[in-house]
């Protein structure tokens, strides 16, 4: 018999852990033993904004839970996991670990699963005894999404072991397919070289650094930025100013992010803070070079053959490293060129992928095939499985 497994958000808007979350769900052996219950939101208002929820809105439970603590929400989560009777309780972030782990606790639910997606709200006093209290008293399996991740729980909560568990991303879904037709439906110029880049347009986000790096750009390089936030006039503006316009495209909103990705020929993330993002991962399985900030865990996301960093807020390392991989796609993919084996960087990814590749291979294919060996959603969630029926991971 499959296990009923009850997933514990924050809120279940649009976003990585969300995504997660979700595919964890419908990638499970039984989806429909598999629940997620989002502390905060209303269930029509987010069936607007993420129509994916409508589909397994049946799986779904919206708690609605007001500012500050909600001893009423922790009540209405005993009730549920009593109800439900889960097998398993997976909470994600601390804020789901007080109350999903605290209820499950209560209900005697005996295996409840944690996954810590960064560590930067640990960084205040206050949340880090909060967390070690809540880690004592709940006893979950610990899990990190990365390598950083677990490094700075270790130094900061001393929680026994902590488990490694990459995010993956559909790989189906996110693919390759025809960049014109993609580049038609938003409207992109046909013959230029598209940077893109995805996410809310807030300051912590850097795209004002994108934004200056286009300056040194050559006028047949555009750059679309997907997404809407609180800086989107003053990002505009400055694109006034600086007489980028017809050069820099803002979409707003994309419902469609695998069609976004195919359009573009390079995807950017200048991110100042960021956790293990998944919009990396997404454009390098739609065969797209990654030019992003050395910040969180993003190295850890970049195939080492075609991925590029730098230095966050760095405009001349950033603009550097997009000029670069805009050069390697000119010479080694170029629309569509392959390697050639007389290229030097040729023998270090045949080595690299030569069970995986063919003879000749483009930086789309060695980029794909990078996520598809390390992030590829089937990977995460066998693991999360093996950690459900008590498997050593």
């Amino acid at each position: 018999m499959s296990k009923v497994t009850i997933q514990v958000v924050q809120h279940l808007c649009e976003g990585g852990i969300e995504t997660m979350a979700l595919d964890l769900q419908q990638f499970s052996n039984a989806p429909e033993q598999c629940y997620i219950v989002s502390l905060e939101g209303e269930a029509e208002q987010l069936f607007k904004r993420w129509p994916r929820l409508v589909a397994v809105q049946e799986r779904l439970i919206f708690l609605n839970k007001p500012r500050g603590i909600s001893w009423q929400t922790l009540v209405k989560l005993v009730e549920i996991f009593k109800r439900l009777k889960p097998d398993v309780v997976h909470t994600h972030h601390i804020g789901p670990l007080f109350y999903g782990g605290i209820a499950a606790r209560k209900a005697g639910i005996n295996k409840v699963v944690h996954t810590e997606h960064d560590a930067l709200h640990l960084k205040q006093f206050k949340r880090r005894i909060l967390a070690r209290l809540l880690l004592k008293y709940v006893d979950p399996v610990l899990v990190a999404d990365g390598v950083v991740v677990a490094d700075e729980l270790a130094q900061k909560l001393k929680y026994g072991k902590t488990r490694i568990i990459q995010n993956g991303i559909d790989i189906n879904r996110f693919c390759p397919g025809n960049k014109l037709a993609a580049k038609r439906c938003f409207n992109m110029p046909e013959n230029a070289l598209i940077i893109g880049s995805t996410g809310p347009l807030d300051n912590d986000k850097g795209h004002i650094y994108l934004l200056k790096a286009m300056k040194k750009m050559s006028n047949n390089v555009v750059l679309v930025l997907a997404g809407v936030g609180e800086q989107e006039d003053a990002l505009k503006h400055f694109v006034w100013r600086h007489n980028l316009v017809g050069q820099v495209y803002f979409t707003g909103e994309v419902d469609d992010l695998p069609l976004f990705y195919r359009a573009i020929d390079v995807f950017c993330l200048p991110s100042l803070i960021e956790d293990v993002p998944l919009s990396t991962l997404e454009a390098q399985a739609s065969g797209v070079p990654v030019v992003a900030s050395d910040v969180g865990g993003i190295k850890q996301t970049l195939c080492p053959a075609s991925g590029r960093l730098f230095e966050a807020g760095n405009v001349v390392q950033l603009t550097r490293q997009l000029q670069n991989t805009i050069v390697q796609l000119q010479r080694e993919v170029a629309m569509p060129q392959f390697f050639g084996a007389g290229y030097p960087m040729y023998q270090q990814l045949r080595e690299k992928y030569n069970d995986k590749m063919k003879v000749d291979c483009s930086v789309g294919q060695m980029t794909r095939q990078f996520v598809a060996d390390h992030n590829d959603v089937q990977i995460m969630v066998r693991r999360y499985r093996g950690i459900y029926s008590g498997e050593v991971v």
